[in-house]
């Protein structure tokens, strides 16, 4: 895509002013958290530097043989020339702890539809988990996926995003892109939170 249909791109047509308060990588989708006000950007990153906003991925993974829930715990370091996260021993001075908490919601096909929680914010850190778990992302290829999706995306979508706020719990949720694999994984979703 060109960079005038970039997120930042579009963003720059409709608001005067704008910041980042937190990143997705290029191939995910999903909700971004960003201040439209200079006077927020400050109380905003501090929410997202210091861990503080509760972050759920729904993410469609090989198929595997994994606990239906867990915590995974892995120290991770950020390889500069292969461009990703690879997992260390903790003993790396490098490595830094990476956490998530995953709940199987259902299967696909050939595929599981994993709910993730963020517990720590770490440079690809879903992707490098859930692949050294054996059930890396559909289509993520870097991270040992068969194959890529024809948009270069991998199915990893950022869902829902919580954080208090100025005394209000501000709660955002935002469906996937529409595919047929993206419709079913969300009817799981929708499911579990009926």
């Amino acid at each position: 895509t060109s960079s005038a249909d970039s997120v930042e791109g579009i963003l720059k047509k409709k608001l005067d002013y704008f910041h980042f308060c937190q990143r997705l990588d290029t191939p995910v989708s999903g909700l971004l958290c960003l201040a439209t006000q200079q006077n927020s950007v400050a109380d905003l990153n501090a929410i997202f530097q210091q861990n503080i906003a509760v972050k759920h991925y729904l993410a469609i993974c090989r198929k595997a043989d994994i606990p239906t829930s867990a915590t995974l715990e892995n120290y991770l370091f950020r390889d500069g020339k292969a461009r990703k996260a690879r997992v260390a021993s903790k003993d790396n001075p490098k490595a830094k702890l990476a956490r998530l908490e995953y709940t199987l919601l259902g299967e696909l096909d050939h595929y599981l539809v994993l709910n993730v929680a963020l517990l720590t914010g770490r440079f690809h850190q879903i992707r490098a988990q859930l692949s050294h778990l054996g059930s890396p992302i559909q289509g993520d290829v870097k991270y040992g996926a068969k194959r890529g999706n024809k948009d270069r995306s991998i199915s990893l979508h950022a869902h829902r995003l919580s954080f208090d706020w100025k005394g209000k719990t501000h709660v955002f949720k935002a469906r996937p892109p529409r595919s047929s694999k993206w419709d079913a994984a969300w009817s799981l979703v929708k499911q579990e939170t009926e």
